[in-house]
């Protein structure tokens, strides 16, 4: 069995062609890319609206999280924990 494997590893190892292709680049700019070119070029004002704001919302949803885990809770145990003790 592990003849066979080392068998059909290397064949697959030895099937692949190894030496560096260029692809050239076929692709077009897309709608949002030629504006905002069209928009430099002219001069015209570039507005970047809200939807930038959504990336951010789950980071600060997190941080929020961690915040209210980290600080809140150890807080309140920790003066638990010293009432406790008292």
């Amino acid at each position: 069995m592990k003849i066979l494997t080392a068998l059909l590893t290397s064949l697959f190892l030895f099937a692949c062609d190894a030496t560096p292709v260029i692809i050239p680049d076929s692709t077009v700019k897309n709608p949002i890319l030629n504006k905002l070119n069209y928009d430099i070029q002219n001069g015209d004002k570039i507005s970047s609206g809200w939807g930038w704001i959504l990336w951010y919302l789950p980071i600060v949803a997190v941080v929020v999280l961690w915040a209210y885990n980290h600080l809140w809770k150890n807080c309140k145990e920790e003066t638990t924990d010293s009432e406790n003790k008292q």
